[in-house]
């Protein structure tokens, strides 16, 4: 069947995106990119996001 991917392999950045980690192609303090769209990092998730990312 599908391919099962870990828990691990997302990452939530805002109440309402969860992200794939290896779909991410560029991130910023408060943006992160995925298929050239932007999406924004809630201030809640920012100290998660970098620590992940950073």
């Amino acid at each position: 069947m599908g391919e099962k991917r870990s828990v691990s392999n997302f990452l939530r950045i805002h109440r309402s995106f969860i992200v794939a980690l290896d779909k991410i192609r560029t991130y910023s303090a408060r943006h992160i990119e995925i298929a050239q769209q932007e999406l924004p990092i809630g201030p809640l998730f920012r100290p998660r996001v970098e620590e992940v990312l950073g």
